[in-house]
């Protein structure tokens, strides 16, 4: 299933610093911290526990697309947000749904997503 570059810190990273090597050996991709942009935050529950996930956009990168680790990938290539394959990931898929929507933050489980407004009166 088709996923977006990622993985866990390193003991000594900052979230931009570890999407800047993740990106680097996964796809072949550079990106800078400057460039960088918060575009969405996920608190996912799952059967192991809970994860909280930075998702960051950029309009700037050098390199071409290629799978680096065909251990884990198949392929790596672009695609439109609004042309998703349809073996995309259950939470990439939300992500994805909630960037387009300007959500910065959604919640999502195995059951599906939750979505929660502080109304005041």
């Amino acid at each position: 299933n088709y996923s977006l570059p990622g993985g866990r810190n390193e003991q000594y990273e900052y979230a931009k610093d570890s999407l800047i090597r993740e990106t680097a050996e996964e796809i072949g991709i550079q990106v800078v911290a400057k460039d960088l942009e918060l575009a969405h935050v996920l608190h996912k529950k799952t059967a192991n526990g809970q994860r909280i996930t930075l998702y960051f956009k950029t309009n700037r990168w050098e390199g071409d697309v290629t799978v680096l680790e065909p251990e884990k990938f198949v392929k790596a290539t672009w695609f439109p947000l609004t042309s998703l394959p349809i073996n995309t990931t259950s939470t990439v898929k939300h992500v994805l749904t909630q960037f387009q929507k300007g959500l910065m933050y959604s919640e999502f489980s195995k059951k599906g997503a939750t979505h929660r407004v502080c109304l005041l009166y």
